[in-house]
Parts: structure tokens; C-alpha cells; sequence
């Protein structure tokens, strides 16, 4: 469930123009002029759904004189507004600590770009109507509908998820008197909630950019499969008497429904990622996505976060045969 539907918003997709692949520009120049780093952003490709920002990410470095770079920063505020920040210039050794280099002649300029639904593209357009749109979406972020879209969503994981021992325990879970009932009604809880209160949450952190849809795409598709997977054991149990004790032997050789179903479900809310070896990129689960946000010095600190996604990245890397492994943190 969609509050402003962003099925009718797409991405704006950010290609790149590699100015290393220009001999003049690599070989005999170490800066970059204004007329070197223009990006493409006209009307034509726009409604093409794209632009084209030049990037250079040599490690040509001189020392005494440094290294060019070109590089652009995008900023995706939801609701189809999105500033793309262009910036070239020179990096030199830092004098604090010279493992390491920084800019030290820096060159920005801010490009906005808005979602026109009458044409069905986006559009660049200026400071002063961005700064009115970005108004506009603050405002509706602090609807009472989007508050409680996370009221709900924090309450239902605080309880279900962070606290699930207790929840189990109130549920009538794993004791040798749970019946077929209690798993059951566990499994149309979780079904319903995660139909309708982790849709909704997921949705409106991408309605509001808060993620992407690289982000988004792979925790639906695990929500669609665990819904199989809870329905699935609920089929199960639902074939039996009303108040008959759980049978866990009889159950493991009928396909273990019921264990694999609850076990499924903490790769969606335990925090963890999936991980683009190829890339080195980790794309973080719906549990990852709300503890990062919590205040918690593991989350929080922006060294002791980056630690955390590099060991996660170095795990993945060590699961053989996977292109996506999912690793648990």
C-alpha cells in the first residue's frame, strides 16, 4: 500500500561520461575547466528519463602538484525531487595525515530536478520552484498518515521482532501444550502485518527517498515469498482439529512448514544485508534499514557503520557460488 503511489514517479537514471577516455584530458592538463565537466541534462534526454554527469576517477597522482578529479553527488528527496551536486577540481596529500588525500581546489554546482506528471518526465528547473516542492514535501511528510505509517511499523517490530521471545511466549509458542491454533494465529498475524504495515513502511521510506528502488525491489520480493511461506504453513495447520497439540516430528517430514516459514522471516527482520559481490555494494534489509536509524552507537557513528557494511561485504564475498548472498549481522 502506496501513500502517494511511486509506481508513477520512476528514477531518474544518472549515466555517466568518463573524461578518462579522453587522451587530451588525461595526458597533458591537470585540472579540469568549467567547459571539460558540462553535464547533459537538456529536455530531449530527460524525456528519456536520464542525464549524463562526467566523472574522473583516475589515481593520476603527482606529487607536488596533486590529482584532478570529477565526481557528482545525488540527493533523492521523494516524490520525484532530486538535486544532483556536480564537482571537479584538484585533491592534494592531507597535512594531517598524508595516508590519505583531499580536495583542496573544489569546484561545485547544484542542478534540481523536479517530476512533471503531465509530461511523464523529469524536468531541470531553478532554485527558488525547488525550494517551494521540497516545502511542499516536508509538509507532507509530517502528515498524520505518514506518522502513522511509522508509529505503526515501530510499534508492530518493537513487539514482534525485537521483543519477540516475550510476543512467542504470549503467543503460546514452543511449549509442549502449543497447538496447531497457536502457530496458526501467529502466522495470520505476521501475514497480515506484513501485507499491510511492513508494505507500507517500505513504501513510504522510498516514496520519501529515503531509499532507492535498488533497495526497495529485493525486501517486496521477500515479503511476496514469506507470505507464500506463511500461508503455506498455515495450510498445514489448518487440516488439523481444533485444540490438537502441535506435532513437530509429524511436521518435520511433511516438509517442515511451519520451522522453515518462522525461520525465513528473520532474513527480512533481522538486520543484515544482501551483498552485490561483483560490485562490492551491501543493500540493506528491512531490519537493517530501521536499526541503522535507531541511537545506537554501532548505527550511529559513521566509522562504526562503514566497519559494519565492509565486514558484511567481506562475508558475502566468502559465500561461494552466489552472485546475491544475504549476510546476517
Amino acid at each position: 500500500m502506496s501513500i502517494f503511489n511511486p509506481s508513477l514517479i520512476p528514477e531518474l537514471e544518472i549515466r555517466e561520461n568518463d573524461l578518462s577516455q579522453d587522451p587530451k584530458l588525461v595526458n597533458w592538463r591537470n585540472t579540469f575547466y568549467e567547459t571539460d565537466v558540462v553535464p547533459l541534462t537538456t529536455p530531449e534526454v530527460l524525456q528519456k528519463g536520464y542525464v549524463i554527469f562526467p566523472v574522473y576517477r583516475r589515481e593520476d597522482f603527482f606529487p607536488y602538484i596533486g590529482q584532478k578529479y570529477c565526481t557528482y553527488l545525488v540527493e533523492a528527496h521523494g516524490l520525484g525531487l532530486v538535486t544532483i551536486i556536480r564537482e571537479f577540481g584538484l585533491k592534494d596529500l592531507n597535512p594531517n595525515n598524508e595516508q590519505y588525500v583531499k580536495p583542496t581546489s573544489v569546484h561545485r554546482k547544484i542542478f534540481h530536478f523536479a517530476y512533471n506528471e503531465a509530461e511523464g518526465c523529469y524536468e531541470q528547473i531553478k532554485k527558488d520552484a525547488f525550494k517551494e516542492r521540497l516545502a511542499k514535501r516536508d509538509e507532507q511528510l509530517n502528515t498524520v498518515a505518514c506518522i502513522k505509517v511509522n508509529r505503526n511499523f515501530r510499534d508492530f517490530y518493537s513487539s514482534f521482532w525485537m521483543n519477540r521471545i516475550e510476543y512467542e511466549n504470549k503467543m503460546n509458542l514452543g511449549s509442549v501444550a502449543t497447538t496447531n491454533q497457536n502457530y496458526s494465529r501467529y502466522f495470520q498475524y505476521s501475514y497480515d502485518q506484513m501485507n499491510e504495515t511492513v508494505r507500507s513502511y517500505l513504501q513510504f521510506l522510498a516514496d520519501f527517498g529515503f531509499i532507492t528502488h535498488a533497495v526497495l525491489n529485493p525486501n517486496l520480493e521477500l515479503i511476496s515469498n514469506l507470505l507464500s511461506s506463511y500461508t503455506a504453513a498455515k495450510n498445514y495447520l489448518d487440516q488439523f482439529p481444533p485444540g490438537e497439540v502441535f506435532d513437530s516430528d509429524r511436521a518435520y517430514h511433511a516438509g517442515n512448514k511451519v520451522v522453515n516459514a518462522m525461520l525465513a522471516a528473520a532474513k527480512l527482520y533481522n538486520p543484515g544485508f544482501w551483498i552485490d559481490v561483483k560490485n562490492e555494494k551491501a543493500i540493506p534489509n528491512l531490519g537493517e534499514l530501521y536499526v541503522s536509524r535507531l541511537q545506537s552507537p554501532t548505527h550511529r557513528d559513521h566509522e562504526s557503520k562503514q566497519q559494519r557494511i565492509q565486514s558484511a561485504i567481506e562475508k558475502g564475498k566468502q559465500q561461494k557460488g552466489q552472485s546475491m548472498p544475504f549476510v546476517s549481522m
